[in-house]
């Protein structure tokens, strides 16, 4: 959690699992954009991961391009994902491929076959 004055700016949750940290979620008052809490509140969490070894690895969660990028320069590739559409056809899904539209898809798919609107 970052405060400013007391008042909360900006939070992180993070699962710690064996030795590897994973950020799932950074949030942030919208009202600070333009001083970046959320960045800030990042690089205080790397720099505490260094002071303190809470784990040995970090995974921010973060694509390529990020604004978080120049926090992690060793990045590392640890997954794919592989989605599937109606043709049962896998389509990787690599870079900055958003997964929204296919949510969006999926979830009238569900309204429709379930009869609601």
């Amino acid at each position: 959690m970052l405060r400013l004055h007391g008042r909360a700016i900006a939070a992180s949750l993070a699962l710690v699992a064996g030795r590897t940290a994973s950020l799932l979620k950074t949030a942030y008052d919208e009202t600070l954009r333009g001083c970046a809490p959320g960045l800030i509140l990042e690089d205080e969490i790397v720099q505490a991961l260094h002071a303190t070894a809470f784990a040995d690895r970090l995974d921010a969660a973060t694509l390529p391009g990020s604004a978080l990028e120049s926090l992690y320069p060793d990045r590392e590739t640890i997954a794919d994902v592989l989605a599937v559409p109606p043709s049962r056809r896998l389509l990787p899904v690599t870079g900055r491929v958003r997964l929204a539209p296919l949510e969006l898809r999926a979830r009238a798919e569900l309204r429709r076959r379930l009869g609601r609107r």
